[in-house]
């Protein structure tokens, strides 16, 4: 994936070995660009404590109806992003 820094994406993103992570609907170009990261995770399954997510959404409506969830999982201490369109949404703790 094309990007502007030469900062690897699971560095920018704070994804470390052994973290429970989860993605929802990840284009497969993100995927692709994780996926060394991500074997060295514990793929985390939906409804269980979270160190790391991040939500791609089409939309505000969608991703307010799915940020939720993986918001509570990941408590005080987990990473939490959201992305909708070109903006951002985070909320991080220190995770990593």
């Amino acid at each position: 994936m094309p990007g502007y820094s030469a900062t690897p994406l699971p560095k920018k993103l704070g994804i470390n070995a052994g973290l429970r992570a989860q993605l929802f609907n990840a284009p497969a170009d993100v995927r692709s660009e994780l996926r060394e990261a991500l074997a060295e995770c514990v793929v985390a399954k939906l409804g269980t404590a979270l160190d790391f997510a991040i939500l791609f959404s089409k939309s505000s409506a969608e991703l307010n109806r799915e940020f939720l969830a993986p918001l509570k999982a990941a408590g005080s201490g987990g990473n939490v992003m959201g992305q909708l369109a070109e903006k951002e949404f985070r909320r991080s703790d220190g995770c990593g």
